[in-house]
C-alpha cells in the first residue's frame, strides 16, 4: 500500500489560487507542499506532490442516487478514480458515500455494497480509501460520526478503507472538531481544516491538539475563497509548527 510520512501537509489545490491551477501549482512549489486536486483537475500523469485525489464528479453523480442509472455511473467513476490513482502511485482518493435527502431505498445498505467493491479495487490498487463524513445537511444518512465509525467497522474493509474528518462540514453541524476528533474510534486517514461555511481555518483553531487527537496520515487546508499569499504562509508556519509539536508529544508518550 502507498504511504506518506505521518502528519503530511497538503494544500488543496483550488483553495490555494482558485481556477487558476498553475499559479495553484507553482504557489505549492514554491512552498513545498503535497496537494489534494479534483480528478478532472488532473491529466493522470505522476505527480509526486499529489497526495490526496478527490473524487469530485461524486457532487454530480453519487453512489445514493434513486437512478439506478446515475448509480451505476458513479460505482464506474470512483472505480476508474482509483485505478487511475494506483496507476499513478497517488496514495489517497477522497470520497463521500452520497450527498443530499432525496436517496435510494436502503441507502445504507446501498453504500455498503458499493464501498465493499470500492475496498477491494482499492485493495488491488494499493490506493487507501478516505470516506468523509458530511454534515447532516448534506447528507442525510451517515453524517453523524458515530453512525459513520459503526459502519465503517462493520465494513471491516482492513487498511484500504479510512475516515476523513473535515472541520468545516462539524462546524457547520454545530459541533466542536476536537471533541469528535477525540471520540472518533477509527483511524483518520485525512483531516481537513476549514472553517465554517467553507471560510478560512479559524485562527482560534487548536491545531496541535487536534493533530495529537486525531494523528492523521495527512493533514490539508481548505477554503473555498482564495487568501493572500501572506495569509497562507503564516497559517502554514502555524500549521508546521504544531505538527512539530504533535509529534514530539507523540516520541515523549512512546518512551
Amino acid at each position: 500500500m502507498l504511504s506518506l510520512p505521518a502528519m503530511e501537509i497538503a494544500y488543496v489545490e483550488r483553495s490555494l489560487a482558485g481556477a487558476d491551477l498553475d499559479a495553484a501549482r507553482a504557489l505549492a512549489e514554491r512552498l513545498d507542499l503535497r496537494v489534494e486536486r479534483r480528478e478532472s483537475d488532473w491529466d493522470g500523469v505522476p505527480d509526486s506532490r499529489l497526495a490526496v485525489l478527490q473524487a469530485y464528479r461524486l457532487h454530480e453523480q453519487h453512489p445514493l442516487d434513486p437512478d439506478p442509472l446515475v448509480r451505476g455511473l458513479a460505482r464506474a467513476s470512483v472505480r476508474e478514480t482509483i485505478e487511475r490513482a494506483g496507476r499513478a502511485g497517488v496514495p489517497f482518493v477522497l470520497t463521500v458515500p452520497g450527498l443530499g435527502d432525496d436517496l435510494v431505498q436502503d441507502p445504507v445498505g446501498v453504500a455498503t455494497e458499493a464501498y465493499r467493491e470500492f475496498a477491494e479495487v482499492a485493495r488491488r490498487a494499493g490506493v487507501t480509501l478516505l470516506v468523509e463524513l458530511l454534515a447532516p445537511r448534506r447528507l442525510r444518512v451517515l453524517s453523524q460520526a458515530a453512525e459513520l465509525a459503526t459502519w465503517m467497522r462493520e465494513l471491516d474493509a482492513g487498511p484500504h478503507l479510512q475516515a476523513a474528518l473535515d472541520t468545516g462540514h462539524l462546524l457547520d453541524a454545530g459541533l466542536d472538531p476536537l471533541a469528535v476528533v477525540r471520540d472518533w474510534p477509527l483511524e483518520v486517514g485525512l483531516l481537513q481544516l476549514r472553517g465554517p461555511g467553507g471560510g478560512f481555518p479559524p485562527h482560534g483553531m487548536p491545531l496541535k491538539t487536534l493533530l495529537r487527537e486525531a494523528r492523521p496520515r495527512v493533514v490539508s487546508v481548505e477554503h473555498h475563497d482564495p487568501v493572500d499569499e501572506a495569509q497562507v504562509e503564516a497559517f502554514l508556519k502555524r500549521l508546521r509548527r504544531a505538527r512539530e509539536r504533535a509529534l514530539e508529544a507523540d516520541e515523549t508518550a512512546d518512551r
